[in-house]
């Protein structure tokens, strides 16, 4: 992950995913990370105040294969994006079809044989957060020095030269593991 950069958004997937994080390097591009480590604890502290926690690990693995599938995309950039989630125009899609290669070429395909599917979907936070906090993610967000969930919790963000960054698990973590 870049250390330059706090990112407005970091979400973890299903207890057998990986940690990801999304930022606006300019005006006009996104960046998305992955990492492929299932804790949460060791990231913390790149989220900026005020970013947005998804852990969507308390989502049953099948539960969260299939909603994976059909889930909107991100968008942090507010010109390229719904603030509802719907499916795409038939134009857009024909559109995005012709360039797309490997995974996305079939999820196009899917999307102009099923006009109604969202998963090619590009929404706003507000969206995308609203979406996953329905299907049972948990929901939180750094002030300060925590992590205030909307479930009432709050978890400590450890420093970057926390002794314990990289050699125990956060409690986010142990908590995640026994959901």
């Amino acid at each position: 992950m870049n250390d330059e950069i706090p990112y407005p958004v970091l979400e973890r997937g299903s207890s057998q995913g990986s940690v990801s994080a999304k930022y606006r390097r300019d005006e006009s591009s996104e960046v998305s990370v992955s990492i492929p480590d299932r804790r949460l604890g060791p990231y913390l502290h790149r989220l900026a105040e005020g970013g947005i926690l998804i852990d969507k690990v308390g989502i049953p693995f099948r539960v969260m294969v299939q909603l994976s599938w059909v889930s909107p995309l991100l968008s942090l950039n507010p010109d390229r994006c719904d603030d509802v989630v719907g499916p795409l125009p038939a134009d857009s899609v024909a559109m995005f079809a012709q360039g797309a290669q490997g995974v996305f070429q079939t999820m196009a395909k899917y999307q102009q044989a099923n006009p109604s599917w969202t998963g090619l979907s590009m929404v706003s936070l507000l969206a995308y957060t609203s979406y996953w906090r329905e299907a049972g993610a948990l929901i939180g967000v750094r002030e300060g020095d925590k992590i205030v969930c909307e479930d009432g919790s709050t978890w400590d963000v450890w420093p970057e030269d926390h002794p314990a960054l990289w050699s125990y698990a956060h409690p986010l973590d142990v908590r995640s593991e026994a959901a």
